[in-house]
């Protein structure tokens, strides 16, 4: 029974960890960090220029704030993790925000367009072809005989004779490049599951509005007790 459980264990923390960071070497290494019975919770705030570097994007301009969140979980105390449990604020005033999912970042970041279009498509293996015919034709009691063409467009089944050539390359379509990023927020993104190791990762939030010029940020994660970091915000 507890061989199972250890075999559980860990095959929890792989699902877990496979994303995310590498967690720093310590929570010391976090600008803002506290500790509570089950882990140790460290966090520091993403200038965005290095954003612009790790995803090639401007989620800044988006409308999002990252922060890189740590979990060192107290030894022999696994733990769940779940992103959403964490809400960030601007105090003494702003509203509360939850962190946002990958898809909803790269589609704020990488806008769809408005008036979309796709062209009609045939069906499976139907080739559309020209085709143009030269003859003689030889005179009778009512017509002259002579040279003619002929013109005309037919539709076979089955693959052509020689294919087409392959299509001029062409620059990343927007939906390329939207789906690329957010292939990689979720990557990075802090991970969910159960823990008994070290995990780190991105918590993407919609910019808090505020009244006052913000200078600090309080990062709230409700777990077994609720934890409160005050993240400096960037100069």
């Amino acid at each position: 029974m507890k061989v199972s459980w250890w075999i559980g264990l860990a095959a929890a923390t792989l699902l877990a960890q496979n994303g995310g960071l590498a967690p720093r070497p310590n929570a010391a290494d976090y600008p803002a960090r506290t500790t509570i019975k089950s882990a140790t919770v460290a966090a520091a705030l993403v200038a965005p220029e290095q954003v612009r570097k790790i995803f090639a994007a401007d989620l800044s301009h988006a409308g999002y704030v990252v922060f890189e969140v740590a979990i060192y979980p107290e030894q022999n105390r696994p733990l769940d993790l779940t992103p959403a449990d964490f809400m960030l604020r601007v105090p003494p005033d702003g509203s509360t925000m939850r962190p946002a999912e990958p898809a909803v970042v790269a589609a704020a970041t990488i806008p769809y367009d408005k008036h979309t279009s796709n062209p009609p498509s045939l069906p499976g293996k139907v080739q559309v072809y020209t085709e143009t015919t030269i003859g003689y034709e030889s005179g009778g009691p009512y017509r002259r005989g002579g040279v003619y063409t002929g013109g005309g467009v037919g539709v076979g089944v089955g693959d052509p004779p020689v294919p087409p050539p392959p299509p001029p390359s062409s620059p990343k379509s927007k939906d390329q490049a939207r789906d690329e990023l957010e292939a990689l927020l979720s990557a990075k993104a802090l991970p969910a599951g159960r823990i008994a190791q070290p995990v780190a990762g991105y918590l993407y939030f919609p910019k808090p509005s505020s009244k006052h010029k913000i200078d600090r940020y309080e990062l709230t994660w409700l777990a077994e007790e609720t934890v409160r970091l005050t993240v400096k915000a960037a100069n």
